[in-house]
């Protein structure tokens, strides 16, 4: 399995099913801990399209959902960014893990940048946890705190 085996492409105008499609994967790249109640998953399903639909509706934010596919279509790994105020915040970047380490998450975050600087923005911001601190280190992003609910904080210049 290589990159070449995927299609990744950016979706501007996501359909409903779409978003709540991302939404139970993000469940499932990001499960809850085990001390959460059983409604959590719905529940966190519910909020996320809600965020997906505030934030789409509004096009002023630029939204856009990266999503790569297997060669029968299934959804791998996806980002979800937009832009605030003057920079990019990258809200979710997941990839399922039997399809990590083959280059999709690198990808993911390169179509990001390209497509947010071609439209004149200079800065790409998000928050990450312990385990993917590493990966975005390598994608010349730095770490310019923690926060104790969302984790890291990584920044990196749009040149």
């Amino acid at each position: 399995m290589s990159l070449q085996d995927f299609n990744i492409e950016i979706v501007k105008n996501p359909d409903d099913s779409l978003k709540r499609q991302i939404a139970e994967l993000t469940q499932v790249v990001f499960p809850p801990p085990p001390s959460y109640p059983l409604s959590y998953s719905g529940e966190m399903v519910g909020k996320l399209v809600e965020t997906y639909n505030r934030i789409f509706s509004d096009k002023n934010k630029d939204p856009i959902l990266v999503l790569a596919k297997n060669q029968e279509g299934k959804i791998v790994g996806f980002s979800f960014c937009y832009r605030e105020n003057n920079l990019v915040f990258g809200h979710t970047l997941g990839v399922l893990e039997n399809y990590r380490n083959i280059g999709i998450g690198s990808k993911l975050v390169t179509m990001v940048e390209d497509y947010y600087r071609d439209r004149g923005y200079n800065s790409f911001e998000a928050y990450c946890n312990d385990s993917a601190l590493s990966f975005f280190e390598k994608m010349g992003f730095e770490c310019s705190g923690c926060d104790s609910y969302y984790g890291w904080k990584i920044i990196k210049r749009l040149k």
